[in-house]
Order: structure tokens, then C-alpha cells, then sequence
């Protein structure tokens, strides 16, 4: 009986394990916009992010990738068209590059954070 009581308490215990990428990160972000007519805007701006993990997968900011892709030092990419993003945990933050780019503009935004919890 203790033996079942036991596995019990420990199969909810695994379920309610998070990844450890998965967290809330204070972010730097700079953010830059230009376009064909020759505008510009720049900014920088601190934002909390929320990287998440579900079963076995781990969400960037929308991007969703298999836990068993991603690890500490290793910078992941994906890419459609003239649009591409990358990032790469490290033990204790994020690095996350945004770019999209196509019909006379492109906007850039880098995060740069430390995890908070």
C-alpha cells in the first residue's frame, strides 16, 4: 500500500517539473526600424519575458521547438523568406534575435536577459 500511495505521489510530482529554460527573463531589448524612404527609429527598452515548456517542447516568444534541440550554448534559427529568428540560453539568460524584412522595411529586435525565477 505505501508502495502504491508512493508511485502515486510521485508520477503528479514528474508531471509538475519544468524545464529549466522555461522561466520569466528581465530583458534589454533594443529594437530598430528602417525603411526604403530613408526613416529610422531606434529604441531601448527593459521587458520581462516568459519562456514556457509544455510536455516536450519549449516556447520562444511563439516559437515552439523540441525540448531535445535545445541546449545551453547552442544558438538555434529558423527562417521564412526575408524573416529569421535566433536565440541561445545560456545557464542563467536568453539571447533572442528578431528580424523581419520584406515590401520596402526592415525591423530588428535583440533581448538580451537574465532569468528571474
Amino acid at each position: 500500500m505505501v508502495c502504491i500511495v508512493f508511485l502515486s505521489l510521485t508520477s503528479c510530482l514528474k508531471d509538475k517539473v519544468e524545464h529549466p529554460f522555461a522561466g520569466t527573463y528581465d530583458c534589454q531589448v533594443q529594437k530598430s526600424y528602417w525603411d526604403n524612404s530613408g526613416e529610422s527609429a531606434d529604441s531601448v527598452f527593459q521587458k520581462a519575458i516568459t519562456i514556457t515548456s509544455e510536455e516536450d517542447t519549449i516556447d520562444v516568444l511563439g516559437a515552439r521547438i523540441h525540448e531535445n534541440n535545445v541546449e545551453y550554448g547552442k544558438t538555434i534559427s529558423f527562417s521564412a523568406g526575408f524573416n529569421y529568428m535566433n536565440f541561445r540560453f545560456e545557464p542563467d539568460s536568453v539571447y533572442i534575435n528578431l528580424h523581419y524584412g520584406g515590401s520596402g522595411s526592415i525591423s530588428s529586435t535583440a533581448y538580451a536577459g537574465r532569468k528571474t525565477n
